[in-house]
């Protein structure tokens, strides 16, 4: 088996067929390549397969790539990122997911305390039930001099990450969400998952976070660099 071709009545397994034979990563029942799975039944570069006949998808590759919105390295659901590679924080019964996002790269200056505003606009209308927050993508060295922190139109702030990461580099693939089990403190640069905000976002009465104030206007993450030397740049966030 695996690749070798039918002859002579044998009935060997051959590439193509469905099935994941010795000398195979996937088997989509086809020998077409570009398709995720080659004509000699390896895995192509950028894709993951599952299954018999083999199922191949760019999504959960750790890339977004075109059609994707966002892409956390992994095919789970459950995770704010769904199977599908789209944004999903879990909206409760009557919500409407609102997504806004930039992938303008905006540079961080170095020691400034005041930071750099990366702003999205949302005509959203009614107040705010829940507020997650996604850094796709931040590099920078040494990310302990880094606060990031999300505004709302009214210019009230919560605190998402405060000098963590210590010299470690980099912000990738990062949800801040209030159900996250691992607080940011505890966690690692380049922070890939999902953590807890230094502050709430959504789970307080008001005015306690972001939870019912007004959906409408310009949001910001702010982001400041609080030492000299290491510089970076935000690229793009939700």
């Amino acid at each position: 088996g695996g690749g070798s071709p039918v002859g002579g009545g044998t009935g060997l397994p051959v590439c193509g067929d469905g099935l994941i034979s010795p000398g195979e990563t996937c088997d989509d029942h086809n020998t077409t390549p570009g398709d995720g799975c080659s004509a000699s039944c390896t895995i192509e570069p950028g894709y993951l397969c599952f299954g018999a006949p083999s199922v191949c998808t760019k999504c959960g590759n750790g890339v977004v790539d075109t059609g994707e919105a966002c892409d956390d390295g992994n095919a789970s659901s459950g995770d704010g990122c769904n199977t599908s590679c789209q944004f999903d924080i879990g909206c409760g019964p009557g919500l409407t997911q609102v997504v806004l996002s930039s992938t303008t790269p905006v540079a961080i200056p170095d020691n400034n305390a005041a930071g750099v505003l990366s702003p999205v606009t949302s005509t959203a209308t009614g107040g705010v039930q829940k507020v997650v927050v996604y850094v796709a993508s931040l590099t920078h060295t040494w990310d302990g001099d880094l606060n990031l922190l999300l505004r709302a139109p009214s210019g009230f702030e919560r605190s998402l990450a405060l000098h963590r990461g210590n010299s470690s580099d980099n912000y990738l693939r990062t949800f801040f969400d209030d159900g996250a089990a691992t607080g940011v403190a505890s966690g690692m640069a380049p922070f890939t998952g999902r953590f807890r905000a230094e502050q709430s976002l959504s789970s307080l009465t008001f005015p306690g976070d972001f939870k019912g104030r007004r959906a409408d206007g310009t949001w910001n993450l702010r982001v400041a660099d609080t030492a000299s030397i290491d510089t970076g740049t935000l690229n793009a966030w939700s």
